[in-house]
């Protein structure tokens, strides 16, 4: 019989992106200790992703840790008192072009520690993230969402352009669609002064508002970040750009 008293300290805590990548690991820290008390830490620096997570079946406790990237005192504590734990802030030690030969679970896994037998056991259904809606969605037909820059703006290897972007948003609206952009607040804006009103920047909103407005949408289109990997949890359709795997890709 397994113990009912166990805590488990499991989580990636630096990126939303990666703390959804994470779940299916709490998948296979189920099959083994179905009744542990599972804690799953965030980072203040990602915070606002704990409304993803607050009605998971495999998740007991949010904590959202002291410090903006890392542990302070009372999490240690927390930590030392755990029976099972993982490292939420591990270095990624693998060659550069993984992508290669793994998917970003499979990586995820081995970054976790745990070997890829465990991940390859699970059922097929079990070794993607999911997370649960508590909250009502309504699909509309006519508008899109986009997602147009990874990295908080910053990443330019993982956008496309702003002028991209620009045409592609014209082509949506000349096609009979309305247009919202997500993503963060000092992202440019990529709207035209011609079709303003079909155009609908709601970067200024909170993180988690922008995602349930999505869900709400006929599809996104986005890049390869955690926007993405947060709606593809919520199985919704998505064009995902993958233009950072490009250049050095050889095999």
């Amino acid at each position: 019989m397994p113990r009912k008293d166990i805590s488990a300290w499991f989580s990636r805590a630096s990126l939303i992106g990666d703390t959804v990548m994470f779940l299916p690991v709490l998948n296979y820290l189920n099959q083994w200790y179905p009744s542990c008390h599972t804690i799953f830490p965030i980072s203040r620096k990602t915070s606002q992703s704990v409304p993803l997570f607050i009605n998971h079946p495999r998740i007991d406790r949010i904590h959202v840790l002291q410090e903006f990237e890392g542990l302070g005192p009372d999490d240690i504590k927390i930590y030392k008192e755990c029976e099972l734990k993982v490292n939420c802030f591990p270095s990624h030690p693998f060659e550069n072009d993984w992508y290669n030969y793994r998917n970003i679970y499979e990586e995820t896994w081995l970054m976790a520690g745990i070997g890829l037998k465990g991940y390859h056991n699970l059922e097929p259904h079990l070794q993607r993230p999911k997370l649960y809606p508590y909250f009502d969605i309504a699909r509309d037909n006519k508008t899109i969402a986009i997602w147009p820059f990874a990295g908080y703006g910053r990443d330019n290897q993982r956008s496309p352009t702003v002028e991209w972007w620009r045409a592609l948003v014209i082509d949506l609206v000349k096609s009979g669609y309305n247009i919202i952009h997500c993503g963060h607040f000092n992202e440019p804006c990529i709207g035209t002064d011609v079709l303003p009103h079909n155009y609908h920047n709601i970067t200024e909103l909170p993180f988690f508002d922008q995602i349930k407005q999505s869900l709400n949408c006929k599809f996104s289109i986005g890049t390869d970040s955690g926007s993405s990997l947060v709606l593809g949890a919520y199985e919704f359709p998505q064009i995902t750009l993958l233009t950072n795997w490009n250049v050095g890709h050889v095999k």
